[in-house]
């Protein structure tokens, strides 16, 4: 999908990461339209049709879905100090929100996050802002939470306890959007 497209789409989300950092929305802006293909854009979010609400199973769902957890996500943060997660770190959480599914269609529910990560992190912008992607990299990884082939667990303590914090949002961000109970509304954002 090009860039206007996904701009159009992706208007508040972009803009709200912009906010937090206008680089960072760039790049999340060129890895949308270089790592993305048509099945993010336009299949449901669930395959079964059992892990997400009626308003992301259907046609363009996982947009519904990501649009879901972008907010979800936007929420928590606002609970959140600038002293524990700067406006950078925020910036990365919603990054990752957008990005985590990128490799759903391609590869296993365990997986996706793990080959994501990885193209998230071979990405060809990715060596002019590298803690960046690294940051956001590992958001992706780790956003399935106890149902991914890895676990945060296994790494937490060799991380900032604010990157692990924000893996833990956006996987929080990502299973709250999935619940079949949480509907979402999109004409209720940023009012």
């Amino acid at each position: 999908m090009n860039k206007e497209s996904i701009k159009s789409i992706l208007e508040k989300e972009l803009s709200e990461i912009s906010i937090h950092n206008k680089k960072i929305a760039g790049i999340t802006l060129q890895m949308l339209e270089e790592l993305t293909d048509e099945n993010f854009w336009t299949k449901p979010a669930s395959a079964t049709g059992v892990h997400h609400p009626k308003t992301s199973n259907c046609i363009g769902g996982n947009i519904i879905h990501t649009k879901q957890a972008f907010w979800i996500g936007t929420t928590i943060l606002n609970t959140i100090s600038e002293d524990f997660i700067s406006s950078e770190q925020r910036a990365c959480v919603l990054s990752a929100i957008l990005l985590h599914d990128i490799d759903k269609f391609n590869e296993s529910l365990e997986n996706h996050g793990i080959t994501a990560s990885e193209k998230i992190l071979k990405y060809r912008n990715a060596t002019i802002f590298p803690y960046w992607i690294v940051d956001i990299s590992l958001m992706v990884k780790y956003h399935m939470g106890k149902w991914g082939a890895e676990h945060l667990d296994d790494v937490a303590c060799s991380m900032l306890a604010s990157t692990v914090e924000c893996i833990k949002i956006v996987h929080l961000s990502d299973y709250l959007s999935s619940r079949p109970f949480l509907e979402f509304n999109e004409s209720e954002v940023a009012k």
